[in-house]
């Protein structure tokens, strides 16, 4: 398998791509009053990885 097939993947995974947004919008929403902040669960994240 390719470097550039992994990279592909990556991108393209539907779980990763939740948790990098939901840590991007939470991020930015301790910096930013006006960007509602949103609750990440633990329970959560385990479902979805484990």
């Amino acid at each position: 398998m390719s470097d550039n097939s992994l990279i592909i993947q990556a991108f393209e995974h539907k779980t990763l791509n939740k948790v990098i947004f939901d840590y991007t919008l939470k991020l930015l929403s301790s910096t930013f009053d006006s960007i509602k902040s949103i609750e990440i669960k633990d329970d959560e994240l385990k479902k979805q990885f484990g």
